[in-house]
């Protein structure tokens, strides 16, 4: 039986009917044919959540892809980066994540290692432990829409650190992941200070600066420009404090020194300035295992202080502190590897936390009072209203925890393995249009090359039956180009534009129009007409002083002409 006719039956759920219906369709869900025909599937299931009961909506769960090591037992069985048509971690990569209905979930590659270990975020809309999703990917299909919406759906940023710029000199950007586009510029940076490191907690990480003693405030950390009072991206950050605060920020830190007030995430420039805060108390002599938490400032310069909860050198812990809108001045909850240790919350003795008017700082603060973390951060977080424990605890174990998320075997699906190839217009003018693509793959595993071609035609007529081959004996990873002359200026035409391979196998049809522009050649004097592939220049001499030029197409890069003289009474000049 056609394993593509029992598609809905395959979609609907993880049925073992439907796998003894069809035995070489698996068991998991799969996007329907019609949309993207891949190849390769494997089902992840949520193993590690301690929530109990509590299902945890839009949750961004890790996905570890990596090919399995029979030594170490780690990876996930069948899975290879040469099976994947695209793998560069780019937009383009073809891949797509799935929930058990067979609707698209979104995802955010923050790290794509195709000799190592891969990082993906995947958005799932309800997750409890048991929830299963899958992975597929090997796709020849073009054009998928299966990846929907923004991964961080109720976030005010998210910053992964996976930016590698290798040895920096200078200030570098550090990217949002959210669609509010929140791009930090570094502060300060050299080959040791504020660079980016491989070793992050999730891939790369950020190291933000250094900060020994009190007298040395430095300068480090990240500035987040927000722009004007009335820019999208200093609402998007606004609205978490404002009009009432609920919301929270996380981040893990790895102090590589003894650290003396440093701050790490910030809106303030100085201890009594307006605004909310996380720093570290004063460590001197030890790590940076206490916090204070700022609403507001304070002429103390501490709101609400938690000592002795982790933070230990040269290790990794994950920080957040949830403030909420609770009482009269509100409250600050703060969890330290996912458990909470300020049991009930503390009051935020100045008042509710409130948004200042400087830009919002990571591993550091504003202007001189800058006072930067001496270690590495990464997966720094901004998230609207107040997660519960759960989430939170969800949130640590889902890096922390290998055995959160379990992968099951890869499993293969027989489907019709098209040649992939992209097309674009390289250049065009009144005459003509010249096509230039490159050839991803051939399809068909039997398929040893591929030929490119064409229609085109008036958009006004008819498509003519017929394809027209523009280049031959393609190879996977090739680029070819062909040129379409004795157009008409400036008249809409339509074309496609396909691969063929041997086993005559095609590829998805490029389709589109194009217009051309004006005059294709020109002279003075005369008339200049068109006879199939070549141009004449037709002109009357009347003296000897007469100048007759004539331009050529611009894709020409050569010419012949043929100049023809005589006629006239008496024949004058001619020859």
């Amino acid at each position: 039986m056609d394993c593509r006719k029992l598609t809905a039956l395959c979609a609907a759920a993880f049925s073992p009917l439907a796998a003894l219906l069809a035995q070489d369709v698996p068991a998991i869900p799969r996007p329907d044919p019609a949309v993207a025909e891949f190849a390769r599937g494997v089902k992840f299931t949520v193993a590690g959540y301690e929530g109990g009961s509590e299902v945890l909506t839009n949750f961004p769960v890790l996905v570890r892809l990596s090919e399995y090591n029979s030594g170490t037992g780690k990876g996930i069985q069948g899975f290879r980066y040469a099976d994947f048509y695209i793998s560069d971690g780019s937009a383009n990569t073809d891949i797509a994540f799935l929930d058990a209905d067979g609707n698209g979930l979104s995802y955010d590659i923050d790290t794509w290692d195709a000799s190592g270990e891969s990082l993906v975020w995947v958005n799932l809309p309800q997750m409890t432990n048991g929830t299963e999703f899958a992975m597929w990917y090997r796709s020849s299909k073009t054009g998928k829409v299966l990846n929907p919406d923004n991964v961080w759906t109720n976030y005010a940023g998210v910053w992964h650190f996976a930016e590698d710029y290798g040895t920096e000199t200078g200030s570098v950007n550090v990217y949002d992941s959210t669609t509010n586009n929140l791009t930090g510029t570094t502060l300060y940076n050299n080959t040791t200070k504020g660079a980016s490191v491989s070793g992050g907690r999730v891939g790369r990480g950020r190291r933000t600066g250094d900060n020994i003693e009190d007298g040395n405030k430095g300068t480090g950390g990240i500035d987040v420009p927000l722009g004007a009072a009335d820019s999208p991206k200093r609402a998007a950050v606004d609205r978490l404090a404002s009009p009432t605060p609920v919301f929270s920020t996380s981040f893990w830190i790895y102090p590589e020194m003894n650290v003396r007030y440093p701050y790490y995430v910030s809106r303030k420039n100085a201890d009594t300035y307006p605004a909310w805060a996380i720093q570290s108390n004063d460590n001197k002599a030890g790590s940076a295992n206490a916090f204070r938490i700022f609403s507001r400032g304070a002429a103390s310069g501490s709101n609400l202080g938690v000592s002795g909860v982790g933070g230990a050198q040269n290790a990794w812990t994950k920080i957040d502190v949830v403030y909420t809108d609770e009482g009269t001045s509100g409250k600050g909850y703060l969890y330290v590897n996912g458990v909470l240790k300020n049991s009930g919350g503390g009051n935020l003795n100045t008042g509710k936390a409130a948004n200042g008017s400087v830009d919002f700082y990571i591993g550091g603060g504003s202007g001189s009072d800058c006072r930067p973390f001496g270690g590495i951060m990464d997966e720094v977080r901004l998230q609207y209203g107040r997660p519960t424990a759960a989430r939170v605890k969800a949130d640590f174990d889902t890096i922390a925890k290998a055995s959160f998320l379990t992968a099951g075997e890869v499993v293969e699906v027989a489907v019709v393995e098209k040649p992939i190839a992209a097309f674009s217009i390289a250049d065009y003018g009144a005459s003509y249009v010249q096509f230039s693509g490159s050839l991803s793959s051939l399809g068909d595993e039997d398929a040893t090359a591929c030929s490119a071609r064409y229609k085109v035609w008036p958009a006004s007529g008819e498509e003519p039956a017929a394809w027209t081959t523009f280049a031959t004996g393609l190879g996977a990873g090739a680029t070819f180009s062909g040129i379409v002359k004795t157009l008409s200026p400036e008249t809409t035409y339509s074309y496609k534009l396909e691969v063929v391979n041997d086993e005559d196998v095609e590829s998805d049809i490029t389709e589109s129009t194009i217009t051309t522009s004006g005059a294709a050649v020109y002279g003075t004097g005369g008339t200049i007409t068109r006879v199939g592939d070549d141009w004449l220049h037709t002109f009357k001499v009347t003296s000897a002083t007469n100048l007759y030029e004539f331009t050529p197409p611009s894709y020409a890069t050569s010419v012949q002409a043929l100049v023809v003289g005589g006629g006239g009474p008496g024949g004058y000049r001619a020859g």
